[in-house]
């Protein structure tokens, strides 16, 4: 078992505040600074930033968070198999287009673990925040930005966003600076999708908006988006993991754009007032227990 004093950590690290960690965990707020202070010595790392009345993970602070969840899990799985017991688990899920398509198939085996009963519906992030607030689905497997305030969310995947063109296109494998694109006939997911609201949200820090591209094309379909930006009819932004064989095989290209980076992570959301934290660490774990051997 793990020091109590990690689960009051996992505790202030979920919440982000002192006295609801104290609250949920039935200790006295000068109790739980002492147990992060314990940690943080005996580690001689740095947990937690408290800065503008905001407490926020320090690096250091995340990793072990990650570390901890995971072996949570895992000894729920040890305790499960020494007792005895089979493991079931019915799960409702929800998941974006590109964790439906590309993700589970590839870095999962959900389909393949026995006694796992489970109602999986694929959508955009919008319609799955909706059924997530209607009680259609438990949790919601997310590829893009979420309101922390209003979910709780685990984080199990980063993806980054690429600028995909096709192999003929003049700027395949150029770099050249964002506003030299919006010349360019822009091809973009449906909205509510993760990957636009991702590249808006770039685009808004940067000054600008994707309605400066000469022309602006949705398709809600990934694979049909593909295809058009394959046949030269536009470029696009679109997750890396949706694009793995078309760029091995050539038929799609990227872009890069000067001086930026984009990425996404990739959450699970469900319910912040009513979750069961082994549950989550539970699904969280057949999410990420084949990642390392696909990546």
């Amino acid at each position: 078992m793990l020091d109590y004093r990690y689960q009051t950590f996992l505790m202030v690290a979920n919440e982000l505040n002192y006295t609801k960690a104290a609250k949920k965990l039935s200790l006295s707020q000068p109790a739980v600074t002492k147990h992060i202070q314990h940690i943080e010595q005996q580690l001689n790392i740095k947990l937690f930033n408290y800065q503008d009345r905001h407490l926020t993970l320090t690096q250091n602070g995340t990793y072990l968070k990650t570390k901890i969840e995971e072996l949570t899990a895992k000894i729920e799985d040890i305790k499960s198999h020494l007792s005895g017991e089979i493991p079931t688990y019915q799960l409702t899920l929800g998941a974006s287009r590109t964790i439906g398509e590309y993700y589970i198939p590839f870095y999962t085996e959900l389909l393949n673990i026995p006694d796992l009963k489970i109602d999986l519906v694929v959508d955009n992030t919008t319609q799955l925040l909706k059924l997530l607030e209607e009680n259609k689905i438990k949790y919601a497997f997310i590829s893009g930005p979420v309101d922390t305030d209003k979910y709780y969310t685990r984080t199990f995947y980063r993806d980054s966003v690429v600028l995909a063109c096709s192999s003929e296109h003049p700027l395949a494998g150029k770099t050249v600076a964002l506003a030299d694109l919006f010349s360019e006939n822009l091809l973009s997911r449906e909205q509510g999708s993760g990957v636009c609201d991702s590249v808006e949200n770039f685009m808004h820090k940067q000054g600008l908006s994707c309605n400066q591209f000469k022309q602006k094309t949705r398709i809600g379909n990934i694979a049909l988006l593909k295809n058009y930006i394959a046949e030269n009819k536009g470029i696009g932004f679109l997750y890396a993991i949706s694009v793995i064989e078309e760029l091995k095989n050539q038929t799609l290209e990227t872009i890069t754009i000067k001086d930026a980076y984009l990425y996404q992570d990739f959450y699970l959301v469900c319910d912040k007032t009513n979750y069961k934290k082994s549950e989550v660490e539970k699904t969280i774990h057949l999410f990420t227990k084949n990642l390392d051997s696909c990546i």
